[in-house]
């Protein structure tokens, strides 16, 4: 009972905070107790100016870390870097600094009390990640990455503000794009940035047909520019995954000695530099690999097949597919039934047992899902 009242609380906390009720009756209380009189900001006022149709300039706008969850200057959270997950991020985002400081923070922000630490900056936060600053390599290269596309576009030079200990694979991507100027790494609490600017962010999971197609290509374009082409693409790949991982095979070894005895590579890409990567699957036909960030490595495949190992209780997260879609690709999904065995955390797969029969008759071209 008592952890239902709290459940119910909290949830009334965070929507208080995300609507901007919360921040309009703390400043209806400061025009009451204070003489800032008519001077003092309108909480119904925009806070933003279109740059262009996809891309928004903020004013005096509070950062947190470690996922970049942003509000302006009237304490209203802003949506556009998000993906419709506002709550689950200002969830982990208190979690993560705790509710006393979170709340600290904020106050001192919609009372105009904190300096500002960064003059100009593109939003380029990663929102996912199932640990705190540790970013996922799927949606930063399908999500994030792709918004640079836009920001150039409007921007001669482009700042951008990141998490706070970026990855190899953030910076090296970073750097071979070659747009980028300047990069900020946000405070390990927070950032106050005089000026932000925000673009929409295409989810990688969307299932609306909604993708930023046109950004994933761009980003595909200047990437594989950065190597040299080679003519002949043959390679087939297997995807090892590394321990410790989310999604893992429970016979790993045994389907990989299936995709081994079908002349596939074993590649653990972990152990490739991100340039080392791109070069990899540029030159592969053919790709197999679990449900997870290793399939976004597709992108750079002009041509081929991709073989997705899944199962049916992830079977509606068709991204992958889409993803194959826009690039081009023959797209074949594995997905293993209820009767095998699985492990469950939460709402997401941790590990099941791949169906060899099924992903042989993939193979095969005989049980092809999508195409």
């Amino acid at each position: 009972m008592i952890k239902r009242i709290k459940k119910k609380l909290l949830q009334f906390a965070y929507s208080e905070v995300l609507s901007g009720r919360l921040a309009s009756r703390l400043l209806a209380l400061k025009r009451i107790f204070s003489d800032v009189g008519d001077g003092f900001p309108d909480v119904t006022a925009s806070e933003t100016s279109g740059v262009d149709d996809e891309i928004y300039v903020y004013q005096n706008v509070l950062v947190f870390s470690p996922y970049g969850l942003s509000f302006d200057r009237n304490g209203r959270v802003i949506q556009h870097n998000l993906g419709g997950n506002d709550f689950k991020i200002l969830r982990r985002t208190i979690r993560e600094l705790g509710i006393l400081r979170f709340f600290w923070i904020y106050l001192r922000h919609i009372h105009d009390v904190l300096p500002v630490s960064i003059q100009e900056a593109c939003h380029l936060v990663p929102r996912h990640g199932y640990r705190p600053n540790a970013p996922n390599y799927c949606h930063w290269l399908l999500e994030d990455l792709p918004k640079l596309s836009r920001y150039s576009r409007v921007m001669t030079s482009v700042n951008v503000l990141v998490n706070s200990a970026p990855t190899t694979f953030q910076e090296a991507s970073l750097k071979y794009l070659g747009v980028v100027e300047k990069i900020f790494k946000l405070n390990p609490q927070f950032d106050l940035v005089d000026s932000l600017y925000f673009c929409r962010m295409f989810s990688a999971g969307s299932k609306d047909g909604e993708t930023d197609r046109q950004g994933r290509l761009w980003v595909r374009d200047k990437l594989l520019a950065e190597i040299s082409p080679d003519p002949i693409i043959h390679r087939s790949v297997y995807v090892v995954r590394s321990d410790g991982v989310r999604r893992t095979l429970e016979n790993d070894a045994e389907v990989a000695q299936f995709f081994k005895n079908r002349d596939f590579e074993l590649v653990n890409p972990d152990s490739l530099a991100f340039i080392e990567q791109v070069k990899l699957f540029s030159q592969t036909y053919s790709l197999a690999a679990v449900h997870g960030a290793a399939l976004a490595n597709m992108i750079f495949m002009k041509v081929g097949k991709v073989y997705e190992l899944s199962h049916v209780h992830i079977s509606d997260r068709i991204f992958f597919r889409i993803l194959a879609q826009d690039i081009g690709l023959t797209y074949v999904c594995s997905c293993s039934n209820g009767a095998t065995e699985i492990t469950i955390q939460g709402n997401d797969l941790v590990s099941f047992n791949a169906d060899l029969s099924d992903i042989e008759c993939g193979i095969d071209g005989t049980n092809i899902r999508y195409e």
